[in-house]
């Protein structure tokens, strides 16, 4: 998924870039000039992007043009209900299980309660 992401992130700047519009890759470029601009670099850096768009990480990459805000936009969206969904699911199968723990400490209270009045 990040992969896509990514992959989407370097697009949209290649795009911006042939457009001669402002964009993150140039903007990138002449920050970090001794990186020689490799693609590996620049898919690092998407993929760098794309995580910090599902973690309360940073970088100092940024949109620079309105098609890589509203791309960025989107992503950000997308994260908080992926990442909102994922914690709720995981909220709700702790709960479950503590309803399973629960029920099954009150079958082994009631069956000891029951032993010890039998005698």
């Amino acid at each position: 998924l990040n992969h896509l992401i990514a992959c989407g992130w370097y697009w949209i700047g290649q795009i911006c870039r042939r457009a001669s519009l402002s964009n993150w890759i140039d903007q990138e470029y002449e920050a970090n000039a001794t990186q020689g601009g490799e693609l590996g670099y620049f898919y690092a850096t998407s993929f760098h992007w794309a995580l910090t768009q599902f973690t309360p990480a940073s970088i100092a990459v940024q949109p620079y043009n309105v098609w890589e805000r509203i791309y960025g936009i989107i992503v950000l969206l997308f994260a908080l209900a992926t990442v909102s969904t994922s914690v709720s699911g995981i909220t709700s199968a702790a709960v479950s299980l503590r309803s399973l723990t629960n029920a099954k400490s009150k079958q082994f209270w009631l069956l000891r309660r029951y032993l010890c009045e039998s005698g």
